[in-house]
Order: C-alpha cells, then sequence, then structure tokens
C-alpha cells in the first residue's frame, strides 16, 4: 500500500507521552524526521517525516491531536506540503496589521486565529488549543511573532481558503 501514495497525513499521537505512537511508528518504518515538533502554538507537536520506497519517497505529516493544533499544522505545513507535491509555487503570504497586542512567550510564534477587515487583524476569542469556537469565528490564522507585539505591529496572514 505505501508504494501507491505520495502522502500519509495523520492526526493525533505525535508527542511523547506513553500513548502517542507516532514517532515509534515512524522509527520502525525507517523514516527521516524532517521536522520533530516546531517552534509554534498551536502546533508545536507538528512531526514531518520521509519514507524512502522503491522508487521514490513518500511524505508523511503526523498533525497534533487537539483539534485547534490540527487545523494550525494543517494550514501552516500541510498546505504548502500539499501544494509543493503538486507542482505549485509557493504562495506569498499577505501582511495584516495587529489591532490590538498580542503576547507570544520567547521562543514560539503564535497562530492566531482571527479575522481581517481590510488589511487589521482582530484575534477571536476562544484561543486554546482543543478549541473549535475560536476557529469556527475565524477566516485565517495570524503568525505573530515571540514577543510582545504592539497593535500597529504586522503579522504574516495564512487564510483559510
Amino acid at each position: 500500500m505505501l508504494d501507491s501514495v505520495d502522502l500519509i497525513i495523520t492526526t493525533g499521537g505525535t508527542a511523547d507521552g506513553p500513548r502517542d505512537y507516532v514517532k515509534p511508528v515512524l522509527k520502525n518504518l525507517s523514516a527521516t524526521m524532517v521536522i520533530d515538533c516546531a517552534k509554534v502554538r498551536p502546533g508545536y507537536h507538528v512531526l514531518l517525516a520521509r519514507l524512502s520506497r522503491k522508487s521514490r519517497d513518500i511524505a508523511f505529516l503526523a498533525l497534533p491531536g487537539n483539534p485547534q493544533s490540527a487545523l494550525a499544522a494543517l494550514y501552516s505545513f500541510g498546505e504548502p506540503l500539499i501544494g509543493s507535491l503538486l507542482g505549485a509555487s509557493e504562495k506569498k503570504l499577505a501582511e495584516v496589521e495587529l489591532i490590538s497586542s498580542l503576547t507570544t512567550p520567547e521562543g514560539f510564534s503564535r497562530l492566531a486565529p482571527g479575522r481581517i477587515n481590510g488589511k487589521v487583524f482582530t484575534p477571536t476569542a476562544y484561543l486554546g488549543s482543543a478549541m473549535l469556537r475560536g476557529v469556527a469565528h475565524a477566516q485565517g490564522f495570524a503568525l505573530i511573532s515571540p514577543g510582545v507585539n504592539p497593535a500597529g505591529a504586522t503579522a504574516r496572514w495564512i487564510p483559510f481558503n
């Protein structure tokens, strides 16, 4: 079966807990890890691996199990990966301006769901990684830089298409 696919996408089991099986399975398949967690929240526990099979490689994208984390990782990693596999040119992300100050932990970017009006980004409420209510009201994610981002700062915009 693995020799007839270009991409495998899974959800859940990507952390290092006792019930997280994706990394051991990838190791057993002799996969090469390309991304083993990303410095972004939600979506930290995203994994990208390459499985070498016969005459070609297979991409393996493992999304986190929390709903908002999975969606954030799908749009920020999965969509560009699928585009690349289809031969599409890289999509340039638009810049938006923050309507209010947003603080992100040092060392981590943040994918904040929200809405835009023109080029102005407003985050939605309910931002927890297990919550979908905020995402349901969003038009996309703003990629917020680590640290304090004052009102008027810019962020890259990842729209839901």
